[in-house]
């Protein structure tokens, strides 16, 4: 009985690590690593900034944002 949780958990284990090497080939982008240099930039800076990130633009988002709650039902809150 024990070795077949243990098959289990080999499976689940292997099925994810293949789900994450399939979604890192499918976006093309290496994992987002910290080493000690970055947590100390994090402590010292308040944030973390890579070379190969893209600023957020607030008018995409705020657009995004508008255009979530435009699909979105919405539906008043029930008084209790």
């Amino acid at each position: 009985m024990g070795s077949l949780w243990l098959l289990l958990g080999l499976l689940v284990l292997l099925g994810g690590a293949g789900i994450r090497r399939l979604l890192r080939a499918r976006t093309g982008r290496q994992p987002f690593l910290i080493d000690d240099e970055a947590v100390r930039a994090i402590e010292r800076e308040g944030f973390l900034w890579q070379e190969d990130q893209e600023p957020l633009d607030p008018e995409e988002i705020a657009r995004a944002e508008e255009e979530f709650w435009q699909r979105e039902p919405w539906e008043e809150a029930d008084d209790f």
